[in-house]
């Protein structure tokens, strides 16, 4: 009988989150000792073994108690192999048992993750293990038993445990001294239990979202502190107003009635200024609690840098293994923390990397010796704090990135205009390598060259508001530079007006601000350009990156009255606009899965006004504005469509009309916004439409009702229409087609990439 048998599954679960959490510090900490013995840095290594020893044992432990019966298994094999290096038999560590180590301890991390309480046979990547292990390390004299089953009553002892699970010894006669210790060791557990407790990250997940939903109700009080001080004004010129009708009416009649009036006006003045000064006063200390309480709790979510390291290493050691390479990894600033969740982010973006260094970057032993360097190739991974961010550096010294081939790539494979490409830089040749399906590599191979890769790690470091860039010398090696938000919830944005659209951009990118006349704007070379600190700096506008299909020749340069010059890795480019309004916090919302990727846009974030503006992405802009986006030559080619075709969006959610406008903006469509299907109906009446958006469950008048009345009207009966619906079944597809729809796209399923090619196929 398991000891689970007595606990209920939601007991169970918990449990098991409580084991997962613990059980990766366990790993992390034998890690770093079989590391520094790798490494040769292991100070005194009988200390640094038994070390090990010990967070195997407790491993072991908490995996027998909660029923991981594989873990518990596989540690307690490696527990005993440790247990060879110590006491009488001391065997030595030598390179190809600390390999045989690192390999089962892997093997250990990817079953803590995914292996459920209950499951006892051991999957065959597990087999191969503990066959290593016991070739390695035979136990003659030691025990092969794995760890038996732990009595339930240790399981609930598991639940106040607030560090190690160490399975209990068995019951034997207590002596005074061992019941004077077990009184000290309770009472050490009872003071651990009044200082830490056991928290899910889901649960502090959800309280960071309640305050960060808090944060922004405080910004609309903001809002309602400039209409508090508009009313303050009011009553002021009220009260002067009163106050001129006195002089003119004194010694009539109405003298007495006016004064009356007079004095009721002046206290009204009085009375708003006051409230307005409290208004302001606590609101200015709400959000200033709000802010303090936010940051507390993200320090309970920020992890160091170096948790990396175990998923880094061991991804060196089998790439460079599969490829035959000598490699030699090192890891600096691990110090630096950053959101969990940005940790758990890049973790797939850092081993496509790794993979590329080793693969693409860092040649065999042979070629390295022809070319003066070292057999063992060198993979370093550089922590930097940096203000409000945190960047990570992935170094190589390999052979490094041709410029020139990319470029012969693009004219070749992609048809690039060959006076075009040559006019491009190494910084936007780069850029090409980020793209999806880009690659130069001549060969296929399990690790890497089916070009897929670095497209993901550029939307998955930019989809968590930060950025990658590339640095390399062709013969020496590359640099990756990923620059990470210290969290993801909320960041520091810049917001202005451009073209009466207000927009944001996050002030880590914003170099500087400029109040612009018509002598800051120079024509050189046939482009715009301002001048700064003796730099010229290329000048757009933000109308022309986001619109491109408007025609702004009428509206010259010169006439917009600021310019933000937003930075990129190295790269530097100055986007006029019209007003600037502040620097402000925002908690920024993501697009979502119903849009893929929107050009030059990262998210939505609500203002204190209750209105949304979009977030603009900084790396997304300097290519647009240096002709670089790759969409342009190797992503979806723009439909071929008439003059400002005229799109119509339905639907209730104010977050997805936005949305929907944007994308369809970017690809040059005119569009039209209704929040229903009445209100709809009444846009059609007033306005050329060649194409409706329409969600299906909506307030007032639905998609189905929509399409159907669209249909009965003659005017507007062949305007193709496609439902957007989180409704999938095959009746309400077969529905939506009955009452007329010509495409019907499920929310969940929905992609940029496909809402465009529909519309291409309907227009």
């Amino acid at each position: 009988m398991s000891a689970n048998d007595d606990l209920s599954t939601e007991q169970i679960e918990q449990l098991s989150k409580v084991f997962r959490a613990e059980a990766v510090e366990h790993i992390k900490g034998i890690a770093e000792i079989l590391f520094a013995a790798e490494d040769g840095l292991l100070d005194n290594r009988d200390e640094g073994i038994n070390r090990a020893f010990r967070e195997a044992h407790s491993l072991k432990g908490s995996a027998g108690t909660l029923g991981f019966n594989r873990i518990a298994t596989m540690a307690h094999r490696f527990e005993d192999a440790l247990g060879t290096m110590k006491g009488d038999r001391r065997e030595e560590l030598t390179p190809k048992r600390l390999e045989t180590l690192l390999q089962a301890l892997e093997t250990i991390r990817q079953g803590v993750a995914t292996h459920a309480p209950g499951d006892s046979e051991l999957s065959d990547r597990e087999q191969v293990a503990m066959r290593q292990l016991e070739s390695t390390f035979p136990l003659e004299r030691r025990s092969k038993a794995p760890p038996e089953p732990f009595a339930a009553s240790t399981v609930a002892a598991a639940t106040e445990a607030t560090a190690e699970s160490v399975p209990a010894p068995p019951p034997t006669e207590e002596s005074p001294k061992d019941k004077a210790a077990a009184g000290a060791a309770k009472t050490a557990v009872q003071e651990a239990k009044s200082e830490f407790i056991r928290v899910s990250e889901k649960r502090i997940d959800e309280v960071i979202t309640q305050f960060g939903e808090l944060f922004e109700t405080s910004l609309q009080l903001e809002s309602l502190s400039h209409d508090l001080d508009t009313n303050i004004h009011e009553a002021n010129r009220l009260s002067e107003s009163v106050g001129i009708l006195l002089g003119k009416l004194e010694g009539s009649a109405h003298e007495a009635e006016t004064m009356e009036l007079l004095d009721m006006a002046r206290n009204l003045s009085i009375l708003s200024k006051n409230a307005g000064s409290k208004f302001d006063f606590n609101q200015r200390e709400l959000t200033k609690h709000i802010q303090r309480s936010q940051d507390a709790l993200r320090e309970l979510r920020i992890a160091p840098v170096s948790n990396l390291t175990l998923t880094a290493r061991n991804q060196v050691r089998e790439t460079s293994n599969s490829t035959g390479k000598r490699v030699q990894f090192a890891m600096h600033g691990g110090e630096y923390s950053v959101d969990r969740a940005i940790l758990d982010a890049i973790e797939k973006p850092l081993i496509h990397l790794i993979r590329n260094a080793i693969d693409h970057g860092i040649e065999t032993p042979a070629i390295r010796r022809q070319r003066g360097k070292t057999d063992e190739g060198h993979l370093t991974i550089e922590g930097r704090h940096l203000g409000d961010a945190v960047e990570l550096h992935i170094v190589d010294d390999g052979n490094g990135v041709d410029p020139e081939r990319i470029r012969t790539k693009l004219v070749e494979a992609y048809q690039m205009d060959a006076d075009v490409a040559a006019r491009l830089s190494e910084a936007q040749l780069f850029d090409y390598l980020f793209e999806p399906g880009f690659t130069t590599s001549q060969k296929v191979s399990q690790i890497s060259g089916r070009g897929v890769g670095l497209d993901v790690v550029k939307y998955t470091i930019e989809h968590l508001g930060g950025e990658v860039s590339l640095q390399s010398t062709l013969g020496k090696g590359s640099r990756f530079i990923l620059r990470l938000p210290l969290t993801m919830s909320s960041i520091k944005c810049l917001l202005v007006d451009a073209g009466g659209q207000t927009l944001a951009i996050p002030a880590a990118n914003v170099s500087r601000v400029t109040v612009m006349d018509e002598t800051d704007v120079k024509t050189i070379g046939g482009g715009d350009v301002i001048i700064q600190e003796g730099q010229q700096i290329a000048l757009t506008s933000f109308e022309e990156i986001l619109y491109p299909e408007k025609d702004f020749k009428e509206r010259k340069r010169r006439d917009l009255r600021f310019a933000a010059t937003v930075r990129f890795g190295n790269r530097k480019y100055a986007f006029g606009f019209d007003r600037i309004y502040e620097y402000t916090q925002l908690v920024i919302k993501p697009l979502g899965d119903l849009l893929e990727r929107v050009p030059n846009v990262s998210g939505l974030a609500l203002l204190g006004t209750g209105k949304l503006c979009l977030v603009l992405n900084p790396s997304d802009l300097i290519r647009s504005a240096t002709g670089t986006v790759a969409q342009k030559t190797l992503a979806l080619k723009k439909l071929p469509q008439k003059r400002q075709t005229t799109v119509l969006v339905v639907d209730d959610s104010i977050a997805i009309r936005t949305m929907q406008q944007t994308l369809l903006e970017s690809a040059g469509f005119k569009v039209l916004l209704a929040t229903d299907g009445l209100q709809a109906l009444q846009t059609l009446g007033n306005n050329e439409v060649d194409l409706v958006i329409s969600d299906v469950q909506m307030p007032n008048m639905d998609g189905f009702e929509l399409t159907k009345a669209i249909r009965s009207r003659n005017r507007i009966k062949s305007i193709p229409v496609i439902l957007v619906t989180s409704l999938g079944s095959p009746e309400d597809i077969s529905a939506g087609m009955a009452v007329g729809a010509d495409a019907h796209i499920v929310k969940k399923e929905l992609t940029r990439t496909e809402l465009l090619t529909t519309i291409g196929q309907l227009l």
